[in-house]
């Protein structure tokens, strides 16, 4: 029974931002995050607005590379965010993260001392994932229309460590819609 309010108190205290009005909102972000355009993913996250356009951003995701790896990760990063009077929204962010990826393509086989091969199931491997996010394209629909709306389309590179004692770059785009859940009126 204590641990429901545990978690709100958690939930309110990481997640929750202040509105335009002063009332709490709940940022909850959702989109597209792919290796570019041929190797598709999905983003889900949300955020905690700091002070003077600084933040903090939660997220997880996936991604498929088609007969390379499929991969998950959970990530955080320090924001920065600059809206202009009309809207548009600049933002950089260097983050941090777990990825956790899998083989893909066919089956994967362990190859033992005697030659022979075996068929064995691949649990995937941990990796380390330093991003740094670039956002030049983005829209927040609260400064003129009052609609409790983001969205952007973000740059991202974000490595993966190890990959053969060698960090691994890589180039991906998110883009994604933000809605401000409000908690309080």
């Amino acid at each position: 029974m204590i641990a429901l309010p545990t978690a709100l108190a958690l939930v309110s205290t990481l997640f929750l931002s202040e509105g335009p009005g002063g009332g709490k909102v709940l940022p909850v972000t959702a989109g597209y995050f792919g290796e570019t355009l041929v190797h598709p993913g999905l983003y889900v996250g949300t955020e905690r607005s700091l002070a003077m356009g600084f933040g903090v951003e939660y997220g997880v995701g996936g991604y498929v590379h088609y007969r390379y790896q499929s991969a998950l990760f959970a990530s955080v990063a320090m924001s920065w965010r600059l809206t202009t009077a009309v809207g548009y929204t600049f933002s950089l962010a260097v983050g941090i993260g777990y990825l956790h990826a899998f083989r893909s393509g066919g089956p994967t086989y362990t190859v033992h001392d005697s030659g022979q091969a075996e068929e064995t199931t691949d649990w995937g491997s941990p990796s380390f994932m330093p991003s740094f996010k670039l956002g030049l394209l983005g829209w927040d629909f609260r400064t003129r229309a009052g609609l409790p709306w983001r969205v952007s389309a973000d740059a991202i590179a974000f490595g993966q460590y190890p990959i053969n004692d060698f960090m691994m770059p890589h180039a991906a785009l998110l883009v994604s819609a933000t809605y401000f859940w409000s908690i309080e009126p």
